[in-house]
């Protein structure tokens, strides 16, 4: 998911989800990350929980503690993979879903996922 904002009453940045989860600050109902702030809601930086390189990301768009910032939009993901005729889907674990032309996925190998009760046996 991509978080668009308005920082500091002032620049449109976009986040990613996983940025948008490394920024704790206030919510009108009390504390918490970025990622659940609702659209038009205040939300004021107080602690950055990545790591070096997530800081300097985020210091390039101008959000640091304090910045005050505003939830715009909320929008999906974008979609990556091969275009063609017949895309061979494939879902991770995590939900990503990854489209591969027939020439690239004949040379995947994947194990079934199995469904919540139900255990496949082997042959």
């Amino acid at each position: 998911m991509t978080c668009a904002a308005l920082a500091d009453g002032e620049r449109r940045i976009l986040l990613n989800e996983g940025l948008a989860s490394k920024l704790l600050g206030q919510l009108p109902q009390g504390a918490g990350q970025f990622c659940f702030a609702g659209v038009g809601e205040p939300f004021t930086v107080s602690r950055i929980l990545a790591g070096e390189n997530g800081r300097k990301t985020l210091a390039s768009l101008g959000v640091t503690e304090g910045s005050c910032l505003r939830l715009i939009s909320v929008a999906s993901g974008q979609s990556v993979g091969a275009t063609g005729k017949c895309p061979i889907a494939c879902e991770t674990r995590d939900g990503l879903r990854l489209y591969f032309d027939l020439n690239a996925a004949l040379r995947l190998l994947v194990e079934p996922r199995e469904e919540a009760g139900k255990k496949e046996s082997a042959p």
